[in-house]
């Protein structure tokens, strides 16, 4: 067969992958789309149509070779304008031509019926009239054309559409969306892109208007740069800016038209239609739609009076986390205390599912009931896979506690904590002390500069001024002033001996309740005694009363924080005594430390001032100073730990949300519970547990501990 110049024989299997290569692009939904398809189930139904059509008559011509034929494949034209596309088939008759076009682009129309055209040398041109409506860049996929030789097909053909002559060809612009199938509540992302431009470039400027109904989100990491060449011109699709849209009802939803301003041009998007259906009614409780997965804990199985337990449910997955709600929970014989909701949630550029993380809702609760049994039951959790549209379901769970009262909360053969006193010897150590509490040594911090300048002025009056910087007299007056202070630090207020010599004798006689009096005579003379209030604290855990022994350790372990056999002691006692919502003790260090390294740096910078001047001198000054910065901060940072106020619920204790007491309470605590007080107003404190209870509390309830001690 004898072809024109340009054409040329190509095999069967070579034209079988060609045909298949045109065919995909309306076909498969790839990401970036080809230029000119908006990703519409009708081009790609279109291309499938195309493809039912050719691919059965090729199987009788694979014995004979195949033509693959052209004619130009790009056009330049103005907006209005009409130009033709050519095609030239060798040896073929028209009433054998069968044309099988495209989706065509938005900006391009064909304006009549394809012309075929019989030549002298046996050539048949094909003459497609098409008009250019709008100016941008389109590709028209490829031509199918079958005849009775075989399938042939015109590759993509480039349309340059310029606004005028001479002016430069703009830019598109689209709207993409990324999933298929749309439900209600589902969260899909949408890309805002770039489309027919032949360089690549950022936008200056982009114009979003959200829809009315649904939840609109601008997020990153999601789409990117996709290429293609077309008649020898590189061809951008770039995404611009992608949104995460949740709608909110069923239905059409119109997505208004953008703009995408760039290189002088600024390009306006279609408005987009999108179509949501309604969710299976299985999952309208929740309206959950994605990949997930629903976990519940339980903390215990066991309730005392005054305890707190918790339930928590756990949302794992891809899909819409930040709108769907947690299956309903109902609880028998307890009532909720409080609820609590947090999320870890970001957009997932993965799946395109929405939103991957996890969210969880805690509940707390309290026996309603002072002993039986109680129960909670949280509703099933239903949730729609996108990809399949099937509803998938966790059962409903129910658990049962049993509610304990408060002789029974305690388990009567538990062993109390072996905990004993502190030898009196220990009691007497100097180290219990604190050095604010004693007046001579704070007094001597400040007498020691005036000491020193002493000094001086008795070696200048002596004559002194060659020899040494301190005369004898000066050194007599230092030595005075250290033996001053070191006896000051001696002169410690003592301890009642014989007091507390009988309440160890009460204690072996079975009596720890009446030594413990002893010993609150005793804290009343020294009320900041570390170990007078553990000794305390041990006494009436021999006693079997929780509120002082959960008061007295808890204060020791303050008074003393690196006792850290105090702290295990305050633990232990907590635990037997059934008070698991603990409040953490605060992380401090002694005042005393940083009192006794300022007074050092203090004495040596006075040292340093009676040298003479020099170099090394204005160093040491210098590091002295910087170094006193530091010891002062830690100081103030120990104090403010020392002085935060804490306080033990003397009974049982009603939280109210405002500080009144016609308030109805919403919560209680039970005795002995520690809480942080935050904030005191007129007859109330505000209080928070441990667990993150928080409310207004009598003050009368509550029994005070910290550096303003009101015991």
């Amino acid at each position: 067969m004898n072809l024109p110049a340009g054409y040329r024989r190509v095999s069967p299997l070579l034209v079988w992958l060609v045909a298949l290569l045109a065919i995909l692009p309306g076909a498969v939904f790839l990401p970036g789309g080809p230029e000119g398809i908006e990703g519409t189930a009708g081009s790609r139904g279109a291309g499938l149509v195309a493809a039912q059509e050719l691919l059965p008559g090729l199987s009788g011509f694979q014995d004979e070779g195949l033509l693959v034929v052209s004619g130009p494949r790009r056009y330049e034209v103005v907006s209005g304008e009409r130009f033709s596309a050519q095609v030239f088939l060798d040896q073929a008759h028209p009433e054998e031509v069968s044309l099988i076009l495209p989706e065509l682009p938005p900006g391009i129309e064909v304006g009549e019926t394809p012309v075929l055209i019989s030549r002298a040398d046996g050539v048949m041109e094909v003459r497609l009239e098409m008009v250019a409506r709008q100016a941008g860049r389109f590709v028209v996929d490829s031509i199918m054309i079958v005849t009775d030789q075989g399938p042939w097909f015109v590759p993509p053909l480039l349309v340059e559409v310029a606004p005028s002559r001479g002016a430069p060809v703009p830019f598109g612009a689209r709207w993409r969306l990324l999933q298929d199938r749309v439900f209600q509540g589902q969260s899909l992302p949408l890309v805002l892109e770039m489309t027919g431009i032949d360089s690549f470039t950022y936008p200056e400027a982009i114009g979003v208007r959200p829809p009315q109904t649904g939840l609109f989100e601008e997020i990153s990491g999601v789409g990117s740069v996709v290429t293609r060449t077309v008649a020898g011109v590189e061809l951008f699709t770039i995404p611009v800016a992608v949104f995460l849209f949740t709608p909110t009802s069923s239905g059409q939803i119109l997505l208004p038209s953008a703009s995408v301003e760039a290189l002088g041009t600024t390009a306006h998007t279609a408005a987009l239609e999108i179509s949501v259906e309604p969710l299976p009614p299985a999952v309208d409780l929740t309206g959950a739609v994605g990949r997930f997965d629903f976990s519940i804990d339980l903390d215990r199985d066991t309730l005392g009076e005054g305890e707190t337990g918790e339930l928590v449910m756990t949302i794992e997955g891809e899909g819409n986390l930040l709108v769907l709600d947690f299956p309903e929970v109902s609880f028998s014989g307890l009532s909720e205390v409080d609820e609590h909701d947090a999320s870890e949630v970001v957009p997932d550029t993965e799946s395109l599912l929405g939103y991957r993380g996890s969210r969880t809702r805690t509940l707390r609760f309290q026996p309603r009931e002072e002993e039986g049994r109680g129960s909670i039951t949280v509703g099933a959790f239903s949730y729609l896979h996108p990809e399949t549209a099937q509803v998938r379901t966790v059962a409903a769970r129910t658990f049962f506690l049993d509610l304990l009262s408060g002789t029974d909360a305690r388990d009567g053969d538990r062993e109390p904590p072996a905990l004993e006193l502190l030898a009196l010897a220990e009691l007497q150590s100097p180290s219990w002390y604190r050095l604010g509490d004693l007046g001579w040594p704070v007094l001597f911090l400040l007498v020691g500069p005036l000491i020193f300048a002493l000094s001086i002025l008795l070696s200048v009056r002596s004559g002194a001024r060659k020899g040494p910087v301190l005369s004898r007299t000066g050194v007599i007056s230092l030595l005075a002033g250290g033996a001053l202070f070191l006896s000051a630090g001696a002169i410690l207020p003592l301890l009642n001996q014989p007091r507390l010599i009988r309440a160890g004798e009460l204690l072996a006689e079975g009596r720890p309740d009446v030594a413990g009096v002893l010993y609150d005579l005793e804290l009343q003379d020294h009320p900041n005694h570390g170990g007078l209030h553990f000794n305390r604290g041990v006494l009436a855990l021999r006693a079997d009363n929780a509120l002082a022994t959960v008061y007295h350790l808890r204060r020791a372990a303050r008074l003393a924080p690196g006792k850290r056999s105090f702290r295990t002691a305050l633990y232990e006692a907590s635990d037997y005594f059934d008070i698991p919502d603990q409040l953490e003790l605060p992380g401090a260090v002694r005042s005393d430390l940083f009192l006794l390294l300022f007074f050092g740096l203090w004495t040596i910078f006075w040292v340093l001032l009676l040298k003479r001047s020099s170099l090394g001198r204005s160093i040491g000054l210098v590091s002295l100073v910087m170094a006193g910065v530091l010891v002062l901060a830690g100081l103030f940072w120990s104090l403010r730990m020392e002085q935060t106020p804490e306080g033990v619920a003397t009974t049982t204790a009603a939280v109210r949300r405002i500080p009144d007491e016609s308030a109805d309470p919403w919560v209680e605590i039970q005795p002995a519970q520690p809480v942080r007080i935050e904030l005191s107003y007129d007859r109330f404190y505000l209080i928070r547990t441990g667990s993150g209870i928080s409310g207004w509390v009598p003050k009368l309830e509550i029994w005070r501990l910290g550096a303003d001690d009101e015991s």
